[in-house]
């Protein structure tokens, strides 16, 4: 199977909801050397956490990850700081 490459933008605010998360997800996924990750978003009734994981870092020590996904149009460090 040949590889291929995305050179258009993204339409985020075309995604459904679910189509979002399965993004963040799979984003997520990639980043890291994750003990464990699961989506809980899929469920419908995830109490506001939407990915949860448990990552292995440097020094085999267990970081828990609790990822609620969000779309905005725009974004600022105020609203990050909530």
């Amino acid at each position: 199977m040949k590889i291929t490459k995305t050179t258009n933008p993204i339409h985020f605010g075309d995604l459904e909801p679910m189509r979002f998360e399965d993004l963040a997800f799979n984003l997520l996924y990639r980043q890291n050397k994750w003990h464990s990750i699961n989506h809980l978003g899929r469920s419908g009734n995830d109490g506001g956490i939407d990915i949860e994981g448990t990552e292995i870092d440097s020094q085999t020590e267990l970081k828990k990850w609790i990822v609620q996904c969000k779309r905005y149009k725009s974004f600022s460090l105020k609203k990050l700081n909530r």
